[in-house]
């Protein structure tokens, strides 16, 4: 029996050497293609954060330049009346600054949350997922 156990354990480790070669190869392989995968992957996500980040800066100065003009609107008719002329151009000031800061906060939270998206892609990016 003992002969036997051998002569398996021989003929196994011989296919083992053989096919070592083989799944070193197929491993490699599997490696770089998660790395070439990660890297499209990742570049993919890049772009779809600058794509993101363009439409919403772009989304957020037309919204802008509308509640302006919007708001501009009813004070222009205002404006026109001499007696209250005056007022009507503080008020102007004041609700072109109120819309200027609201917009500028809407901005600086969509920089802000670009910067976090980048940071978790870069992250993710800098894990090691092929091992």
């Amino acid at each position: 029996m003992a002969n036997v156990k051998t002569t398996e354990t021989k003929k196994e480790e011989r296919i083992m050497k053989s096919v070592e070669p083989i799944m070193e190869k197929i491993t490699k392989r599997v490696k770089v293609t998660r790395a070439n995968l990660n890297q499209e992957i990742f570049g993919d996500l890049k772009e779809l954060k600058a794509v993101v980040k363009k439409a919403f800066d772009n989304g957020t100065r037309s919204a802008g330049e509308i509640c302006q003009t919007v708001a501009e609107k009813p004070l222009n008719y205002l404006g026109k009346i001499e007696k209250i002329a005056g007022p009507v151009n503080d008020v102007r000031e004041i609700q072109a600054k109120t819309i200027g800061h609201l917009f500028d906060l809407v901005r600086t939270v969509t920089d802000k949350v670009d910067d976090i998206a980048g940071e978790i892609i870069k992250k993710a990016e800098n894990f090691n997922f092929a091992s």
